[in-house]
């Protein structure tokens, strides 16, 4: 069933461990776990915090989890929710305080679980055993081949950092892949506003939306405005006319964006 899911479960205490570490646990904490499982994370987290609330989709799953965990399950210090995460509104969570979130995430759905998790505004940092070719992305800076949408918008709402790298032969079934455990801090302060957040995404998603090609072309077709413009633009920025996507810094996007959407810019 793991598998049909998408799944493969963390079976070494030791990465459980090192997880959980990495999460810095408070015994007042509220811990949401995205996709228990097996319980392999939960059952290390359950005697450290005041609860975890854990989203499971798979019914059979959530069953072994409460015989599993029956003591902390009847003192509600275990919350168990049946729900796709994707589709689960967080905002209805009943909780008073900033979450820390916990996952050994599928590998399939990383990028949505993560958007997701961008969006929601109630956790103050998490912990997420990822596919290593994920977490190099997310900590990527410009010029590197890895750098790009998922770097910037990861970027624009947290701090992150890859802790250790994972060999794939923790999990059963072995992925293909290596895996790492990355830690999120949320800032308090995203780099760009919500009242900007609509067109400078769109920008970015001109911009790298054929990642070979030139910018400047990138953004004229995509923005329908003449190149002479832009190069006006570029130039009062002392930027190259041939700079690509990939060479723009977050805050280099930032002032774009701005310029761009001053009204007869």
């Amino acid at each position: 069933m793991g598998k049909f899911w998408g799944q493969h479960f963390l079976i070494d205490k030791n990465i459980v461990r090192k997880i959980v570490q990495t999460a810095d646990l408070h015994p007042r904490d509220v811990i949401l776990e995205i996709g228990p499982g097996k319980g392999i994370l939960t059952g290390e987290i359950l005697p450290s915090v005041t609860k975890v609330i854990a989203i499971e989709i798979d019914r059979k799953l959530i069953s072994q989890l409460k015989d599993k965990f029956a003591l902390y399950f009847n003192r509600q210090q275990l919350e168990i929710i049946n729900a796709d995460f994707l589709k689960f509104d967080l905002d209805s969570l009943n909780c008073n305080q900033e979450l820390k979130i916990v996952a050994n995430i599928p590998y399939y759905i990383t990028g949505a679980i993560l958007e997701k998790i961008f969006d929601y505004q109630n956790w103050q940092n998490a912990v997420f055993l990822l596919q290593r070719e994920v977490a190099e992305r997310l900590i990527a800076q410009p010029g590197s081949k890895n750098y790009g949408i998922l770097s910037i918008v990861a970027q624009v709402y947290c701090r992150i950092k890859i802790i250790s790298f994972v060999s794939a032969k923790v999990f059963r079934p072995e992925p293909k892949v290596e895996s790492a455990i990355v830690r999120f801090e949320r800032l308090a302060v995203p780099l760009v506003g919500s009242e900007e957040e609509k067109s400078f995404f769109s920008l970015l998603h001109l911009a790298f939306g054929q990642r070979r090609k030139i910018l400047l072309n990138n953004l004229a077709r995509g923005l329908g405005c003449s190149k002479l413009k832009l190069q006006n633009i570029f130039s009062g920025l002392s930027w190259s006319l041939n700079l690509r996507a990939e060479n723009l810094s977050i805050t280099d996007f930032i002032k774009l964006n701005q310029i761009l959407s001053i009204p007869g810019k």
